[in-house]
């Protein structure tokens, strides 16, 4: 395999030669350049530094990049395929161009993508994040499908393109928004503190299994299925008005959180913690509820119609809210 260095990449450029196959590019360096429709084939690229340029109508397949840098670049209508890309620095880039193109089966592993911006026509599927860091970055591509966020940092982002059954085990999400949910997304072991969660998603426990739901805003998504997050932690979550009716929230500690005007009808609380919570106005009709902790909770309007409250703890005071449904020694006044 041919290896080139800086010059004779340039030789290269003037000589109007943009297809490159089979050539590894060693520490080639441009700062503040446009560089315009060169094809990468199979090709390796070691400690190539791109700063601040305008990439332009690039296209790359099938080739290992490492230990690159293209901090501050525009990245305009790039097609990456079936590329490795390791410990290269994507920082503050800027990714746009309206038109139509993919990211298909590359993987980025140890990759660095602070303050990046997509505002384009990309497509991401089937591609593979290992341990990069996506803090304050902004994703609004086209679509964001089958790939897999491992281990990785993608703390205040905000993602409002389509995500689709992709694969966020083990990622810090904390404070991030991720629009347009739809599909089985895997959220085992993920950081969700204080995130919001938009679309539509099977919230149960074998995609959630020990993830931090503590301040999570969950009022926008739908479930498409019977909703399972027993034993979840859903401490200050935002759970306004959500349907889920016949929901397992068994041992689910649900203090501080926001449940106003749920519905949560048939749903199981048995052992549940939502001290004070507020579940103003919320319909718990045939809800189960033994052994669960309603201490210092707002009950103001709640629907306890037919709900199973033997063993539940309250404060003494707030006894009148369950007063028609449960008599007082069958409950643990505080």
């Amino acid at each position: 395999m041919l290896k080139y260095g800086q010059e004779q990449f340039d030789t290269a450029l003037k000589n109007g030669i943009r297809k490159f196959d089979n050539i590894i590019f060693n520490k080639l360096k441009f700062v503040n350049e446009e560089l315009k429709g060169i094809r990468f084939i199979n090709c390796g690229l070691n400690g190539v530094e791109m700063l601040n340029c305008n990439l332009k109508d690039i296209y790359i397949e099938n080739c290992e990049i490492k230990k690159c840098n293209f901090n501050e670049s525009e990245l305009d209508y790039i097609e990456i395929y079936k590329t490795s890309i390791e410990e290269t620095d994507f920082s503050k880039c800027l990714v746009n161009s309206k038109e139509q193109y993919d990211w298909s089966g590359v993987s980025f592993k140890y990759c660095i993508f602070k303050l990046f911006e997509i505002c384009s026509g990309l497509e991401i599927g089937n591609c593979i994040f290992d341990g990069c860091d996506f803090t304050d970055a902004t994703i609004g591509c086209q679509e964001f499908f089958l790939c897999k966020i491992i281990n990785s940092i993608m703390k205040n982002i905000k993602i409002n393109s389509g995500i689709g059954s992709c694969d966020f085990t083990n990622t810090n999400l904390e404070n991030s928004s991720l629009e347009e949910l739809s599909g089985s997304n895997s959220f085992i072991g993920t950081n969700l503190k204080d995130a919001v969660l938009i679309g539509s998603e099977d919230i149960i426990l074998d995609l959630f299994k020990g993830a931090d739901l503590e301040g999570c805003v969950l009022c926008s998504l739908n479930s498409k299925n019977t909703v399972n997050l027993a034993m979840g932690n859903l401490s200050k979550a935002d759970l306004e008005a959500v349907e889920w009716i016949n929901a397992n929230l068994n041992k689910c500690n649900l203090e501080d959180a926001n449940i106003i005007e749920a519905d949560l009808s048939g749903a199981s609380l048995e052992e549940a913690n939502p001290k004070n919570a507020n579940l103003e106005d919320a319909n718990l009709e045939g809800a189960n509820l033994k052994n669960a902790n309603l201490e210092g909770a707002n009950l103001k309007g709640t629907n306890f119609n037919e709900a199973i409250l033997d063993g539940v703890r309250i404060l003494e005071h707030d006894y009148k809210y369950l007063k028609d449904y449960i008599d007082k020694n069958k409950v643990i006044l505080k």
